[in-house]
């Protein structure tokens, strides 16, 4: 009588092979939204940019900050699910300061300022500590 040999794998090897995907998931995962945090905030930094511009722009037109919106210089910032900006504008027209607040899956990233001198800061604490006056908080150095 000839034996027939059985191929396939064992519950013990299963269970071992899951364990190795959940541990490679466990420090996989972390990583992985950490890093989108940091990309959508540099994103954020660059349409802060971009808006930085559009006011320099509405500046030289109307001689003022005066009546500028976000809604109206930038949709991008505008539609944003991951930041909250505020857009300031200050004494009597002659100033900014735009700030953004994360919201949803981005909270914890950081708040931003920048403001109509060009001055820009992150605060990664979380505190709303935000210091435009200190370079060591620049977004880039």
């Amino acid at each position: 009588m000839k034996q027939r040999s059985q191929t396939g794998f064992t519950l013990v090897e299963l269970m071992i092979v899951l364990a190795i995907v959940a541990l490679i998931a466990a420090v996989a995962y972390p990583a992985y939204t950490a890093q989108v945090q940091r990309t959508r905030m540099a994103e954020m930094q660059g349409y802060m940019t971009d808006l930085a511009a559009s006011l320099e722009a509405w500046k030289s037109q109307n001689f003022s900050y005066e009546g500028a919106t976000i809604a109206a210089l930038s949709t991008q910032i505008e539609n944003s699910n991951h930041y909250n900006v505020v857009l300031n504008i200050e004494n009597n027209g002659t100033t900014y300061e735009m700030r953004a607040t994360p919201i949803n899956t981005q909270t914890g990233a950081g708040h931003m300022r920048r403001d109509s001198q060009g001055r820009t800061c992150v605060d990664l604490d979380n505190d709303s500590a935000c210091d435009l006056a200190d370079v060591d908080q620049r977004w880039s150095k």
